[in-house]
């Protein structure tokens, strides 16, 4: 699990909100429960798996995470 919530959420809220997918749509793709992904829509909570969200939105991790492609580490 993502242990740094309050910032992660906005990001993965943002992301979910502007792809177009439904609660419906994302859960099947996930194997996940649509209350999951309201749940994250609404940022309440995040993925526990972000490799697989990443995967369905094909964008890094990094981006899903921090809502940037810059190096953190750097």
């Amino acid at each position: 699990m993502i242990s740094d919530t309050p910032r992660v959420a906005p990001n993965v809220a943002l992301l979910i909100r502007e792809s177009g997918f439904s609660d419906g749509e994302m859960a099947i793709a996930l194997g996940t429960a649509r209350s999951t992904i309201n749940r994250w829509r609404r940022g309440e909570s995040v993925p526990s798996n972000p490799v697989a969200v990443a995967a369905l939105f094909k964008i890094s991790v990094d981006l899903l995470l921090t809502g940037s492609e810059e190096d953190v580490l750097a």
